[in-house]
């Protein structure tokens, strides 16, 4: 209102009343996105605010309106162009002599070109946009109503008593953080696979799950109905997996949970504890991990995200899908404090870990140009619309990683300023198997990229947008990135003309590019409301964290290059011959544990061929500078510096990924009796703040500051 009343000098007032007029006109039509003020404000109602207004937007709003509605152009036609300019500086660099060598440059380089123009395109387009900003009903205060009843669930699977008891602890956690009414807390579990249906421990771990969950409710439900729930499954044989295990693991317990919800699949769990009448009205599922924190008041603001007349799900029967407002809201997720700090690994890799009060909205490329997010599992789904757009979709025991193809169908999107934290991996091959089993669910997505998509009943036709098929491909293209650069090294070192040293220099660059990128543009925009001595100390800081990145990017280079060959080629085996073995998981926290068990041993048995690998490079490039040697070449020197660092490094990579997944250890400082003196009294001091000035008279509120001199003020104020 105050942007359109500036630029045609009118009365806030009397534009305020013109988007009145406009949403009361609407009403008539039935139409509740239409009839809500906010359509006329910040939607596409706004063009007709505008016309009704006189309102003409200055050139840089004409040239973003142009990007917003031409998205496609701007993001893949920028694509396009940076990597063509990437290699025509490639070509430049190295020079190759024929056509031939050029048509083998061009292929070895494309991936890496490409990865590095996506990359400055992402970068770019964040760096030039602002966030897009959805609209949210506030219910922090007077809580969530009876019409928006939610579920907060987490899908888990119970190996052990200590699991149980885990899983109650995280759950009672999410609770006490989000205390509402209309919010209620299941535990979606299913027994670890077995080769029998049942296991002699499987009765200790259902009598501790419904004791728990009964303990809770008599703890917290004095008031109301039950809030704890356990809804727990039996194993069911799985031919394709060889194994009993939980029907679809986390799509089939949620998938079920919510026709439960909806009076059916009544038979569907096992062993269900607590009272269900309430769960029957629920009308949002909010689903994290078992490792999800779920900060204070998150659960309402998702709630009032996803509950926005602006934001609610309209689902197309010919698409077969939501194609206006979401069906899913996914929050931003962050790095837990502990997780951080566990090793040295999660340590340089986990970013600024740790809650944000002030957590703010953040561009993302999807959101901010396509109006669409990517789900990743943890978030908040309508359920009718959900069971709708994914319900009967896809076949039996085909998807792994199922996220994203359901945020594809319900559409997603992304509230970046709702804040979630999970764990990170604190050893380095806990990270490796959880990349492992992301390749292998994006290469299970494969059919979803023709024109025909696998479905329960046979092949039907692929009705999803161009945007989320490029997700799905832009998977699969991240997945070979290291197998690319690897493969380029190693023909500039041994096939491709010109010396090695450029062709090490050209993949380095490519590796360092990144964050040499994103350190350029932060030094170019220092903030206007902060000292920029500390904003570029902090920058010196992320400039060091990204240098320990770069060097563990090129230390693990070939690991990371065996890792994603194996889980292409195990998944494409898989998809074209044996059909089996698509639904292989574990928990996060199963495998940290198993990970820790016999830790040096493991990383060597499964980092053998980066060793073994090494080894042969070695012997090659010892007899290649044999052959120099004998024909009095120069380049002895220049192929040992350019060859032997990288070698080394990998040779030693197994030793270093021990290392820095040891468990962190800090020194303890003890306080002297002066200094522990000191500190009581400077915590007296702030307590006695608090104590004198939070009062009823200031409505039980801090007043900002407390100024003695030159005479007592109090700021009755908040900031």
């Amino acid at each position: 209102v105050e942007h359109i009343a500036k630029r045609t000098k009118k009365d806030e007032e009397a534009i305020a009343d013109v988007a009145l007029a406009l949403s009361t006109v609407a009403q008539a039509s039935g139409d509740s996105r239409c009839a809500h003020i906010g359509y006329y404000l910040i939607d596409e109602g706004r063009l007709e605010l505008e016309k009704e207004t006189g309102y003409t937007p200055p050139p840089r709003e004409q040239i973003y309106r142009w990007t917003q509605r031409h998205p496609t152009v701007l993001f893949f036609g920028g694509i396009g162009l940076a990597t063509l300019m990437l290699m025509a500086l490639v070509f430049s660099l190295t020079d190759p002599p024929t056509t031939a060598w050029k048509i083998a440059v061009f292929l070895l380089a494309l991936i890496p070109a490409n990865e590095i123009g996506i990359g400055i395109v992402n970068q770019l387009v964040t760096l030039l946009m602002p966030p897009h900003i959805l609209p949210k009903l506030e219910f922090r205060d007077d809580g969530i109503p009876d019409d928006y009843r939610t579920a907060v669930v987490v899908p888990t699977l119970f190996g052990s008593v200590k699991a149980v008891t885990e899983a109650l602890e995280h759950i009672e956690v999410q609770y006490l953080a989000n205390r509402d009414p209309n919010l209620f807390f299941a535990i979606l579990s299913d027994f670890t696979d077995a080769p029998t249906e049942t296991r002699d421990s499987d009765a200790d771990i259902l009598t501790a799950a419904t004791n728990g969950i009964i303990d809770l409710n008599k703890k917290y439900g004095r008031d109301r109905s039950d809030v704890f729930y356990l809804f727990h499954r039996r194993r069911l044989w799985n031919e394709k997996q060889g194994v009993w295990m939980g029907w679809e693991r986390k799509r089939g317990k949620l998938g079920q949970f919510n026709r439960f919800l909806r009076g059916q699949a009544e038979d569907a769990f096992s062993t269900v504890t607590g009272d269900t009448t309430h769960l029957r009205d629920v009308k949002f599922v909010i689903t994290l991990d078992s490792d999800t924190v779920l900060p204070r008041d998150a659960a309402q603001m998702l709630v009032g995200a996803i509950a926005h007349p602006l934001n609610r799900p309209e689902y197309d029967p010919q698409l077969g899908r939501i194609v206006r407002g979401y069906g899913i809201f996914q929050p931003r997720v962050g790095v837990s404090l502990t997780s951080a700090h566990a090793s040295h690994f999660a340590a340089i890799h986990s970013g600024h870990p740790g809650v944000d009060p002030y957590t703010t909205a953040v561009s993302d490329v999807y959101q901010d140009l396509f109006s669409e997010g990517s789900f990743t599992g943890k978030g908040i789904y309508d359920v009718d619309a959900f069971e709708k757009s994914t319900h009967g979709r896809f076949p039996e025991n085909t998807l792994l990683s199922h996220d994203l193809i359901e945020g594809a169908y319900s559409r997603a999107a992304l509230a970046t300023d709702i804040e979630v934290y999970d764990d990170y991996p604190a050893r380095y091959l806990t990270y490796t198997r959880r990349k492992h089993r992301w390749i292998r669910g994006d290469w299970q997505l494969l059919g979803w990229l023709t024109g025909t998509v696998p479905g329960p009943a046979g092949p039907t036709k692929n009705r999803l947008s161009a945007i989320s098929r490029w997700k799905i491909f832009d998977n699969l293209r991240r997945s070979v990135v290291e197998l690319a650069l690897l493969a380029l090294l190693f023909a500039g070192w041994f096939v491709l003309p010109g010396p090695a040293i450029r062709w090490t220099a050209v993949v380095l660059g490519a590796i360092l590019f990144p964050w040499a990128f994103s350190l350029f543009l932060a030094l170019l925009r220092p903030p206007r409301d902060q000292s920029w001595a500390a904003y570029y100390a902090a920058v010196g800081r992320d400039a060091g964290v990204s240098a320990q990145q770069f060097v563990l990017a090129v230390t693990f280079l070939p690991h990371q290059a065996v890792v994603s060959a194996d889980a292409i080629v195990r998944t494409l085996i898989r998809l074209r011959f044996t059909k089996k073995h698509f639904l292989e998981w574990q928990t996060a926290s199963q495998v940290e544990r198993s990970m820790a068990t016999g830790s040096r041993r493991e990383v060597w048995r499964r980092m053998w061929p980066v060793t073994a690998l090494a080894l042969l490079l070695a012997a090659a490039i010892l007899t290649k500078l044999g052959g120099a040697w004998n024909t009095g070449s120069r380049d002895s020197l220049v192929i040992l510096f350019a060859t032997l660092p990288l070698v080394l490094a990998w040779l030693i990579s197994p030793g270093v990924a021990l290392s820095l997944s040891a468990p962190a250890t800090r020194s303890e400082l003890k306080l002297s009796d002066t200094e522990r003196q000191s500190t009581l009294r400077y915590a007296r001091l702030h307590w006695q703040y608090f104590e004198r000035f939070v009062t009823e008279d200031t409505q039980w509120l801090a007043p900002d500051n407390f100024q003695e001199e030159p005479e007592p003020v109090i700021a009755p104020r908040t900031s």
